[in-house]
């Protein structure tokens, strides 16, 4: 555990607390496995990773039953267990016993005599649950490229090429497949039983209760084909906005991002220059009702990025006109590789109305929601970051590094407004603490300028 002060005075108390939950190279997944493509956090609950060797052959963990599987995924005709029936439930404590007392050592273990001997060379799929401890794993022979687990409920989706299957972890069963009509470029979940497809043609949104073909949403922009797609997100309240975020390296090398996003009302989209993304539902201080913003983040001129919060219509009755903010934010000094450092992830306490941007080489920028300044910034790792989650309930971010540390992130409050209020940011400080004295938590537990006209406009806030 580490806590985190502000970086200007070291007299401060701690504002950000920093936890390890889980160390995933503990859990016998290799380090050269923990990236982007094969780490998915799509649930404050499950983690879902992909990846080559199974954890016998990494730390001498005791081996589940593993099921053999076709060289495909399911077809109608065809639906075989994914998981084992069986599950661990360990303790750190057990996992770093374990670690110890087999290092170095490999037991010989006996094996499904359909996999006997190519172990080494099938896809494992280990699904964790690090508030439990609970871990369920699976070997599989499919060309699995992607695996995720729901958000809400206890199933997991995995795709290759050609099909999308989705399975109940605890009853091990094939609830559902879908083959791909066209190439898929990305998939995840956006709700319990739905899931966004994004195929070089469409969006797609399939509900895997009922036996219907995908529903179109609207058209992807050309230029993503050729880029590479890493997030998608939408409006479940109202189904009104929909976005898609990429990223692509331009001809001097550098790495740029691009957003699509999509109006249903208007049947209109529009693409803008920007690193990462998030829409969330937000009630501004002057207005009476909570709309939709868009935040997003680029990097900008060396040593800055920008932050936009762009507030998306319609604009309910009693509500102001829409908001449109732009901040520039300095990057942490003292970073070697801060000239390559580029915005990863953006996610919203809509509750206090924080922003947590995190960067690549493990920074992460405290802005406020209202005026978009910044308010804290800190180094949280040592290593690249590459996933960054919210949990709506205890408004904790989890984040995922490279290193496979899984960080839990949480805000001490009084601490917070104490330092708001001395930094002559009164306003946020005072906004803050009205919204902590209405609520349990004002006893300073963690906590899970306005610039309306920006000479730098570009085109994100003109959206």
């Amino acid at each position: 555990m580490s806590t985190i002060g502000d970086d200007d005075d070291d007299d401060n108390e701690p504002v950000i607390n920093v936890t390890q939950l889980v160390q995933l190279t503990d859990l016998g997944i290799n380090e050269k496995d923990i990236n982007w493509s094969k780490v998915k956090i799509n649930s404050y609950r499950w983690i879902a990773v992909r990846h080559s060797k199974p954890m016998q052959e990494c730390q001498g963990l005791e081996p589940m039953v593993s099921t053999e599987m076709a060289c495909s995924l399911p077809s109608e005709a065809y639906y075989p267990h994914l998981f084992s029936p069986y599950h661990r439930n360990y303790s750190c404590d057990d996992l770093q016993h374990i670690r110890n007392s087999h290092e170095g050592h490999c037991p010989n273990h006996k094996t499904n005599g359909a996999i006997a001997g190519v172990v080494s060379q099938e896809t494992v799929i280990t699904v964790i649950n690090p508030f439990t401890n609970h871990l369920y794993n699976c070997q599989t022979s499919c060309d699995t490229k992607c695996a995720q687990i729901s958000a809400d409920n206890e199933m997991i989706a995995i795709s290759n090429d050609r099909y999308l299957a989705v399975y109940c972890v605890a009853t091990n069963k094939c609830l559902n497949t879908l083959p791909f009509a066209s190439r898929c470029l990305y998939w995840c979940w956006i709700a319990s039983n739905t899931i966004a497809i994004i195929t070089d043609i469409d969006v797609y949104h399939w509900c895997i209760d009922y036996p219907f073909e995908p529903k179109l949403v609207f058209k992807l922009d050309k230029r993503f084909r050729d880029y590479q797609i890493t997030g998608y997100k939408c409006d479940l309240r109202n189904q009104l906005w929909f976005a898609i975020s990429s990223l692509y390296v331009d001809d001097e090398g550098d790495i740029n991002g691009c957003i699509q996003i999509y109006s249903e009302r208007n049947q209109l989209s529009q693409c803008i220059e920007a690193h990462a993304f998030t829409l969330c539902e937000y009630r501004f201080q002057a207005n009476r009702w909570p709309t939709n913003v868009l935040l997003a983040a680029k990097r900008s001129h060396m040593n800055t990025f920008k932050i936009y919060i762009i507030e998306l219509g319609p604009i309910p009755e009693g509500n102001n006109s829409l908001i449109s903010r732009t901040e520039v934010i300095p990057l942490v000094d003292g970073n070697d590789v801060q000239h390559m450092d580029i915005p990863v992830a953006i996610e919203c306490n809509t509750e206090l109305g924080l922003i947590y941007v995190f960067t690549k080489y493990g920074a992460l920028y405290l802005c406020d929601m209202d005026s978009a300044a910044l308010i804290q910034s800190a180094v949280i790792s040592a290593s690249v970051v590459f996933a960054a989650l919210l949990d709506d309930d205890s408004q904790t971010v989890l984040a995922i590094n490279r290193s496979g540390q899984l960080l839990s992130i949480n805000l001490f409050i009084s601490q917070l407004i104490r330092n708001l209020t001395d930094s002559a940011k009164p306003e946020i400080a005072q906004r803050i603490q009205a919204i902590v004295d209405s609520e349990t938590g004002s006893d300073g537990r963690p906590v899970g300028d306005d610039d309306d006209d920006d000479e730098d406009c570009d085109e994100v806030t003109r959206l």
